[in-house]
């Protein structure tokens, strides 16, 4: 017997101008911080920095879009064509192939086990 299987994503291409959210990110050694224009918010914090190593530029781009993806699964209606502006080559080449080392699996899989609520409005 031979099954189809299941299907748990389905590919489809969009460009930026359809997205139902944009949002732009960035990280350096002064702190971390994504804007949301449509919102009207921009939201920073410091950097990440762990007391026996140096700075982690990567990381902090990482984790910087981590919570612009949580950020944006908390809103209503939930945008289901998001986009993140980055200037990191390595943090996009991880959150589009969902592959990563330790220790930026961490905030690849916690960004991939982001629940999104869908709110009804009664």
């Amino acid at each position: 017997m031979v099954l189809n299987g299941i299907q748990l994503f389905e590919a489809e291409e969009w460009s930026a101008d359809e997205a139902n959210l944009e949002i732009w990110s960035d990280a350096s050694k002064d702190g971390l911080g994504f804007w949301a224009p449509k919102h009207l918010g921009a939201f920073f914090s410091d950097p990440i920095l762990h007391d026996h190593l140096s700075f982690n530029i990567f990381l902090n781009e990482a984790i910087t879009i981590h919570t612009a993806i949580h950020w944006s699964s908390t809103l209503h209606p939930v945008p289901s064509c998001l986009v993140i502006h980055t200037d990191s080559s390595n943090s996009f080449n991880m959150f589009n192939s969902l592959h990563a080392s330790d220790p930026y699996n961490s905030v690849l899989m916690l960004a991939a086990s982001i629940r999104i609520e869908h709110k009804i409005d009664l």
